[in-house]
C-alpha cells in the first residue's frame, strides 16, 4: 500500500476497506485488526520504508486457518454442535542475509 501523503484515517479506511472485502462476517477479527492498525500506521506513516514492507498485510493475512467441531452438552442435558475456527499467523518481518543463500526471512512468532 502507498501512503506516502496520506493522513492516518485515509490510510486506516484504506487498509480497513480492502480487509474486510477479503474476511466478510468476521466481526471480532475486524475489531481486532482495527486495534493493532491503530497503533501500526502511526508507525508507518513516520518511517516510508515499513510502508512498502506491506506490514499490515502480512500481519493480517493468517498461515493456516483450522476449523473443527466440538459437540458440546449445555446445563438443560441438550447436545449441540460448535464449530472452533483458529487463525495461525507467522510474522516474517526481519529479512536477514546468509553466506549459502542469497536472502531469508526470520520468523516472529507471536
Amino acid at each position: 500500500m502507498n501512503i506516502q501523503g496520506m493522513k492516518f484515517e485515509e490510510v486506516m479506511d484504506c487498509f480497513m476497506n480492502g480487509f474486510q472485502r477479503r474476511n466478510p462476517g468476521e466481526e471480532n477479527f475486524h475489531q481486532a485488526v482495527r486495534e493493532l492498525a491503530a497503533d501500526v500506521i502511526p508507525f508507518m506513516i513516520a518511517t516510508p520504508r515499513y510502508a512498502r514492507m506491506n506490514i499490515l498485510e502480512r500481519l493480517t493475512e493468517p498461515d493456516r486457518i483450522i476449523s473443527f467441531r466440538v459437540n458440546w452438552r449445555d446445563d438443560e442435558n441438550n447436545v449441540a454442535p460448535i464449530v472452533v475456527t483458529v487463525f495461525s499467523t507467522i510474522i516474517l518481518l526481519a529479512p536477514i542475509k546468509a553466506d549459502f543463500v542469497s536472502t531469508r526471512t526470520l520468523p516472529l512468532i507471536l
